[in-house]
């Protein structure tokens, strides 16, 4: 329902559909039937093009369904637009301990200038509420986004916006992008291109490096914690495992030996973190 202007998937998809629990049951059913009994669910990823657009409630009714059964430990919310309603929805973690502590929050640019050009929320005082409000409520709350660079029209300064953001407010994984036309967009089909590709991989590797710079200290404040994370694979003599602030398939992994006792997929073992190692970490399994 919102028309983004680098965004094709609303023209593909159509417009935006309530999911009912009885759509997520019958998901998860389907999951557990081709498992056969083998591995537990231990997560539920809600994951849709603008999930907080379900609505605060229904996403509680979702969320207090899911807590009840007791095979799933975690449960995730992805791609939550940058919406108001997204600070009621924080008050969740308040209330159920099963929402992992990890907002997944795509704000595309920081500069009012570009958002609007894109055709998004331009009111990054909101942004920050946002990021302040999840620090406040769970400080082990950990943050993702995702920035486009080199939209048509993105001067230095615009850019160098972002850097400053992130130099002021932690962000904990950040997914950049190439801005590149699509057809049928209004971006693709109206705007002409004004920053080059190889102008876009320097921004994007500069702004990586920032990142990294500033994550840093935070990821090495986390050695020598001990969380339960859940195994994913194993692998000979090596174990797979993910932190409850990690989503499976694009965040960190922590990998740890496999030691002597037995573990398979869908444990949740209690693991020391002992090194970082710039994009994940390397564990100890001590229960």
């Amino acid at each position: 329902d919102r028309k983004c202007a680098f965004c094709i998937i609303p023209k593909i998809r159509g417009g935006l559909k309530t999911y009912t629990l009885s759509d997520i049951d019958r998901q998860i059913g389907e999951e557990q039937a081709l498992r056969q009994g083998r591995v537990p669910i231990r997560e539920v990823v809600l994951v849709s093009q603008d999930t907080i657009s379900q609505g605060v409630d229904e996403i509680e009714k979702i969320v207090a369904h899911l807590s009840a059964n007791d095979e799933i430990h975690w449960i995730r919310l992805q791609y939550l637009f940058p919406d108001r309603r997204v600070l009621d929805l924080l008050e969740l973690w308040n209330k159920y301990p099963k929402l992992v502590p990890y907002l997944d929050i795509p704000f595309q640019h920081v500069s009012p200038e570009i958002l609007k050009a894109m055709k998004r929320p331009s009111d990054t005082a909101l942004f920050a509420e946002i990021i302040d409000r999840a620090h406040k409520i769970r400080p082990d709350a950990e943050i993702r986004t995702s920035f486009i660079i080199g939209f048509p029209g993105e001067s230095e300064a615009h850019y160098n916006e972002l850097g400053d953001f992130i130099k002021r407010h932690r962000i904990d994984k950040l997914a950049l992008f190439r801005y590149s036309h699509e057809s049928g967009t209004s971006a693709g089909d109206a705007l002409a291109e004004t920053v080059s590709d190889e102008e876009k991989y320097r921004r994007i590797n500069a702004l990586r490096d920032t990142h990294l710079e500033e994550r840093k200290a935070y990821a090495l404040g986390l050695i020598g914690k001990r969380e339960r994370m859940l195994v994913d694979e194993v692998q000979n003599g090596e174990v797979i495992l993910r932190r409850a602030h990690d989503a499976p398939e694009s965040d960190e992994i922590v990998t740890a030996p496999r030691g002597k006792n037995p573990i398979e997929v869908g444990m949740m073992p209690l693991v020391e973190l002992k090194a970082y190692t710039e994009y994940s970490f390397i564990g100890e399994i001590v229960g």
